[in-house]
């Protein structure tokens, strides 16, 4: 008898989960440890949070998308691997490029 994937969509939900307490968790006990150095917790705490969970996002959301794309698991891991230390670094070193041409006297 085959069982139902409720089961286990429910678990990965579960598990997501998990480990978002578990990275806020380390943020929440680097913060203490920041706060006994410098007697105060710096705002730069949080904002390093909330580009870690978009970075998340969007790894996530660029990993569906080959993912439905390209129809399997195995081949969306890939591209999306190829695409952030590949294809990624291309895109901004040239829009950095772009960005400061012509503006070498600053």
């Amino acid at each position: 008898m085959i069982k139902s994937s409720k089961n286990r969509r429910g678990f990965r939900r579960i598990r997501d989960v998990f480990c978002f307490l578990a990275v806020g968790a380390g943020f929440i006990i680097s913060g203490i440890a920041i706060m006994g150095f410098y007697g105060e917790i710096p705002f730069g705490i949080l904002e390093s949070l909330g580009m870690g969970a978009m970075l998340a996002c969007s790894v996530i959301g660029i990993s569906f998308a080959f993912s439905s794309y390209l129809n399997g698991g195995m081949g969306a891991t890939i591209a999306t691997i190829l695409f952030f230390m590949v294809i990624s670094p291309i895109i901004s070193s040239s829009l950095e490029d772009w960005r400061y041409k012509g503006k070498e006297n600053f």
